[in-house]
């Protein structure tokens, strides 16, 4: 796509406040700015420009890359302020049919692996 004056990025949004916050608790919510090294919340605006800088002339020569605008949560890995829900532990993963299927598929070789090994005479 590249070639093609394409660019292909993603904006990774952290957390950021929006109308949907209205669905947690106040306390949850205080815990929020605890997530990033920052300490506070990303705003709408914060992911607005983040998409205005690699989508105008600064962004010119950016492609193939993750914009993470969390206020450098993703440096602390994952971050649950109200307790990991239910539905991540393995447990609940293996019960799942969707995640069965999807985890099966991921452990496949890929194709051209497959091939170059069938072409060798090797079995799995």
């Amino acid at each position: 796509m590249a070639p093609l004056g394409i660019r292909i990025n993603c904006i990774a949004p952290g957390v950021i406040e929006t109308a949907g916050w209205k669905v947690y608790s106040p306390e949850a919510v205080a815990t929020y700015p605890q997530t990033n090294p920052m300490m506070r919340v990303g705003s709408t605006w914060d992911v607005a420009e983040a998409c205005a800088f690699l989508g105008g002339p600064s962004g010119r020569f950016i492609t193939g890359e993750v914009l993470n605008v969390a206020g450098g949560g993703q440096l602390w890995g994952e971050t649950w302020t109200t307790g990991k829900p239910d539905y991540s532990t393995s447990e609940a993963r293996a019960d799942c049919p969707a995640c069965r299927r999807f985890f099966r598929a991921a452990r496949r070789p890929a194709p051209a692996a497959r091939a170059a090994r069938q072409a060798r005479g090797e079995r799995r």
